[in-house]
Order: C-alpha cells, then structure tokens, then sequence
C-alpha cells in the first residue's frame, strides 16, 4: 500500500521550472510557505502537492468537491455535490454528500442527505478528534416561517 511521500525539502525564492509545473505553484517566495502539503480541491478532483506544486497524489470524485481533508491514516475526508438530487437548494456551496476514501480513492463509508428537500449539507465540513464529522448544513423554511423568524421580505425570491 502506497503511503504519503515523506516531506521534501523547497527550493525557496526560486522560480518552478515550467515542466515541473503541474498544478499552480509558479514561484516559491523564501519566508512565505510552510513546509508541507497542501490539499486542493478542482472540481471533481482533489491534489496533494508539495511546496513546489508538484502533483504527489490525485483523487477523483464523482461529485463536484468543495471540501476536503487528509486524514491521519491517509484517508481522504470530502464532501460532494449533485444539485440534480437536491432541487430545492440550487445555490453555491450545496454539497449533501460527505464520504472518506482510502489513499487508492476506495470508499471507506458515505453519507448522503437525500432527498434534499429539507436540509442539505453547505460547503464544508470538520472531521472531529473521535472520529465523526462535523457539517454545516441548510435547513430548508418556507416563506411564512422565514418572515415570523424575521427575513427582510424583498429578499425572498420570487415563487418561495
């Protein structure tokens, strides 16, 4: 089993070669990076990369990802959208699905919210010292609720 590459050493204050370029790092300011990875999130593809930008490791999805997190043992903790499955939320940042991956992108567990109609997980989530996960998450309240709980009414949207 393939396990996170140990820490390399930055050339800092030097500018990456354009072949070495794979992700976005294109120049290493001295005092200005940590030493490290770091975890980011395209679309449906997460990348580990190293102080250089170099690619160390990719992970695919088959949800757009907003957010996700290394685990200590390696796993990758991410959240997921598919706003197909939750009509009644169609803003940024609705995401609804959360599932750990192994290094090889096996699924360990998932959890879904569906159907979405009522609540839906947004945008991020925080994986907890004992192991659960922590997420943000819409509650879904219709017009009169939203005004007796004391929404400004011209910014509801039309047909709420």
């Amino acid at each position: 089993k393939d396990a996170p590459p140990p820490r390399m050493a930055a050339r800092v204050g030097t500018e990456v070669p354009f072949d070495e370029r794979t992700v976005g790092v294109v120049l290493l300011k001295e005092n200005k990076v940590q030493d490290g990875y770091t975890l980011v999130c395209a679309g449906k593809d997460q990348f580990l990369i190293d102080t250089l930008g170099r690619r160390v490791h990719e992970w695919r999805s088959k949800r757009s990802v907003f957010a996700a997190y290394l685990l200590d043992n390696g796993n990758l903790l991410r959240d997921g959208a598919d706003t197909k499955f939750a009509p009644n939320f169609q803003a940024g940042g609705a995401s609804g699905f959360v599932e750990v991956v192994t290094w090889e992108n096996e699924p360990v567990w998932k959890f879904s919210m569906l159907p979405a109609t009522q609540f839906l997980a947004h945008h991020d989530l925080e994986p907890m010292p004992n192991g659960n996960v922590l997420m943000m998450c819409w509650e879904r309240k219709s017009k009169e609720e939203a005004l007796r709980q004391g929404r400004r009414p011209d910014l509801i949207p039309d047909n709420e």
